[in-house]
């Protein structure tokens, strides 16, 4: 059964890229991810967040800036694969920085929750289409992480900004640009596009999603085995339900967080935050030959409106929203 499904993908290989000559110029492209036994993949994955506070009064426009950092390096190593090239990946997290700072320009002296993930490892299944098909083992480990969150004083429930949402952000769709493909096996050409949902990180948990659309700028040649796929980010539109309840593309991301809580800090003091406008772009570089990710950055910038806790006058905070998420793939020897 194995050689079976094996000699049919193989077939259907040859039949959508045979028509492309030479050159890659015409025909199908067929992107897949591969992991072969005893080579794990080793990334480094950044993301910074730079945060402005706008804020108006009668005195004029005052502006505070706020910073959130992690840097991760994790590897992903193929344990076991089945007869329909489902393959079960240990990731390992083998390195772990964040640094904060705070809108009085303080570093935040409290330790990034996610931090304790460290040296931790956990199971999740892809399929060869960048699918996540088992991700059980990340729900596991994020639960752990958002319950450490949340601290209990006398009958108050209190949590600090953290950086999980920028985890989530990153092992869930990290091989979404083939995974979200319409139809993967028919292959795509120069010129193609195609869109996802994904997640806005945040200090907080937003509900709101944003659009990543795909377009293939560059197709493998004889000489060059490199895919590159150009990126831009714009606001998905909020549904609300006749329930007032927000309806989401992203069902299959776990809320880290269970029962209720107030935020500690800035994040808590402002309330009602609505995306009002969200927009970017980015690059991804894709191995064909070898089936894996080289590089993807990301970079867009994100309006929002909050209020205040309590009254104060008329003015409306704003915020001003600058994310880079960059992910690169750490050859053999580097750190």
């Amino acid at each position: 059964m194995r050689f079976i499904y094996k000699l049919a993908l193989i077939i259907s290989i040859i039949t959508i890229i045979g028509g492309c000559d030479k050159d890659g110029n015409s025909g199908k492209t067929l992107l897949s991810v591969d992991f072969k036994s005893g080579e794990p993949l080793r990334y480094r994955i950044v993301s910074n967040r730079d945060i402005t506070l706008i804020l108006e009064d009668s005195k004029g426009i005052k502006k505070q800036k706020s910073n959130e950092k992690l840097e991760m390096v994790i590897s992903y190593e193929l344990i076991d694969e089945d007869i329909y090239s489902n393959s079960t990946i240990k990731a390992t997290c083998e390195s772990i920085i964040s640094s904060k700072q705070s809108f009085s320009k303080r570093p935040v002296r409290e330790r990034e929750p996610l931090e304790m993930i460290k040296g931790k490892s956990w199971l999740f299944t892809v399929n060869s289409l960048g699918q996540i098909q088992d991700y059980s083992g990340l729900d596991k480990i994020i639960k752990e992480v958002g319950a450490s969150t949340i601290k209990t004083r006398g009958n108050r429930r209190i949590k600090s900004a953290d950086m999980i949402g920028d985890f989530i952000a990153t092992q869930f769709y990290m091989w979404d640009v083939i995974a979200s493909i319409d139809k993967p096996l028919k292959g795509i050409a120069r010129g193609d596009s195609w869109s996802s949902y994904q997640p806005i990180p945040f200090a907080r948990v937003l509900p709101y999603e944003r659009i990543v659309t795909y377009k293939l700028a560059k197709v493998p040649t004889k000489d060059d085995d490199t895919v590159v796929v150009n990126t831009t980010s714009s606001l998905a539109k909020q549904v609300v339900d006749k329930d007032s309840h927000v309806k989401t593309n992203l069902e299959h991301l776990i809320n880290p967080y269970e029962g209720s809580y107030q935020m500690k800090g800035m994040f808590g003091f402002l309330r009602g935050y609505k995306v009002v406008d969200l927009n970017g772009s980015g690059e991804i570089e894709f191995d064909f030959k070898n089936g894996r990710l080289i590089s993807n950055t990301q970079n867009y910038k994100a309006d929002i409106v909050a209020g205040f806790m309590f009254p104060l006058g008329n003015s409306v905070p704003e915020l001003e929203v600058n994310q880079t998420i960059e992910v690169k793939e750490v050859m053999l020897g580097n750190k």
